[in-house]
């Protein structure tokens, strides 16, 4: 006997296809989708605020649904109109098969008009070595109190956590770009400067009590583990830059590499520094780290859009490079050559070209691949925020943009290779604006003329 089966209404029709599409956001975008919902007049610098956010992947779906905790970040990106933001989840969680943590960063990216520089440089960096820490990176398309706001890069947060600290240890450290730039009879002077500026700059303006606090007390030494009201730990700046500044010679050739760094660390963060020229890296934008008792400081570099042809404000680099002797480590690594510091530079920039990770055809299909995943949203993205809103940018486009990171970088590398390639002794292959400093390799010192870093005084 056949049964029959009554006529459903429409409107259970409709509400069970609605539930069966809850799960899914409509198709519009070829990168995944983080929304964000907030008030939005709550929202600062300084203070983590409540929102609900959504992670959807490629194909519309959502992965995940919370309620964390937001606020911008930023300091000279802060100007811009499309901003940053800092995520602190509630529980541990991966993006794009990323580490699970609570901790993300949303970045605007809006100078790096390709945004691809802070994400190549990181993956060049864990190529260089295996035992290099870079955050990874992927790309969303953001939207914020439901409105389109674009291409953002999703970037891990440097925590205690990913770096792989030892929590009992209590000689496992964390900084952020510290102050090892400055003699140690400087730090107390600028510290109380730095708490001057904070009280006073517009930035800060709205800051809750609690949260400039937190500010004035960690920001100059920029300690990030410890928690500084559980140890402060700006006695191991001190006698980091005491032994950088003031050690005798003798003392910093024997120590520098048995007692503080490690070698193969120091000399890939320089080589970046070189293949990037990256002049803002040299005394910030990056954290340096301690594991555990019997571990070197090592660094970590971060926040890489002022490279690859582009300063951090967009405008051109010039050939020159990058004044690495306005650090004191620097100086004194390239005036003392222990370990044989300056032979292995070289060396290992060879082995790394000659390996193919650092070949102009590598680092080209580096760029070619995240293009190809940018492009289909770059239209849009470029609607929101035309590219002649920063006057370094005007009759530029993201095409463009792109082949000026794949031109800057041939000329790079080809200019690396032929210095490298001589015999180590005299190296300068920049022309005539350079001023050669009289130590051997001449290319990793020389110092183009009246170019030097200006730092903030504080």
């Amino acid at each position: 006997m056949i049964k029959k089966f009554h006529k459903i209404p429409l409107f259970v029709i409709c509400l069970l296809a609605l539930g069966l599409n809850s799960c899914k956001e409509k198709k519009k975008h070829s990168l995944s989708v983080i929304k964000i919902d907030y008030y939005a007049d709550h929202l600062g610098l300084g203070d983590y605020n409540d929102c609900e956010m959504k992670f959807f992947d490629e194909n519309g779906k959502v992965i995940f649904d919370l309620t964390p905790q937001l606020k911008y970040r930023g300091n000279s990106s802060f100007q811009y109109a499309k901003k940053s933001f800092t995520l602190k989840l509630d529980e541990p969680k991966s993006f794009a098969g990323m580490d699970k943590n609570i901790y993300w960063k949303l970045n605007a990216d809006y100078i790096d008009k390709t945004f691809m520089r802070n994400k190549i440089s990181y993956e060049l960096f864990r190529s260089f070595s295996e035992g290099n820490y870079a955050p990874k990176v992927d790309y969303v398309v953001l939207y914020e109190n439901e409105n389109y706001k674009g291409i953002y890069s999703i970037v891990e947060g440097v925590d205690e956590y990913r770096l792989g600290l030892d929590l009992k240890d209590p000689k496992a450290v964390l900084f952020k770009e510290p102050p090892l730039h400055f003699p140690p009879n400087e730090h107390a002077k600028r510290y109380k400067n730095f708490a001057h500026y904070s009280e006073v700059d517009v930035r800060y303006a709205n800051y809750s009590q609690k949260a400039k606090k937190k500010l004035i007390k960690r920001s100059y030494y920029n300690q990030r583990y410890p928690d500084i009201s559980d140890s402060n730990k700006k006695n191991d700046i001190h006698k980091l830059t005491e032994f950088i500044h003031n050690s005798s010679d003798e003392d910093f050739k024997n120590k520098i590499f048995t007692e503080y760094f490690s070698i193969e660390n120091i000399i890939d963060w320089h080589l970046l520094l070189l293949i990037t020229n990256n002049g803002d890296g040299i005394k910030k934008n990056n954290y340096i780290f301690k594991r555990d008792s019997s571990s070197p400081y090592l660094y970590c570099p971060w926040d890489f859009d002022h490279s690859f042809g582009r300063e951090g404000d967009g405008e051109p680099i010039t050939e020159d490079i990058c004044d690495v002797e306005s650090h004191k480590l620097f100086e004194r690594l390239v005036e003392l050559n222990p370990d044989g510091y300056i032979e292995k530079l070289p060396k290992k920039f060879m082995k790394l070209y000659e390996s193919g990770i650092l070949s102009v055809e590598n680092i080209h299909a580096m760029i070619d691949k995240n293009a190809e995943k940018l492009r289909p949203e770059i239209k849009a993205n470029e609607a929101l925020w035309p590219l002649n809103e920063v006057g370094y940018f005007k009759g530029s486009d993201f095409e463009k943009e792109v082949q000026l990171m794949k031109d800057w970088i041939e000329k790079r590398i080809q200019k690396l290779r032929v210095s490298f390639a001589e015999t180590v002794g005299s190296f300068n292959c920049f022309g005539p604006a350079i001023e050669p400093v009289p130590l051997a390799p001449q290319m990793v010192i020389h110092k183009p003329i009246g170019s030097a870093i200006q730092v903030p005084d504080y």
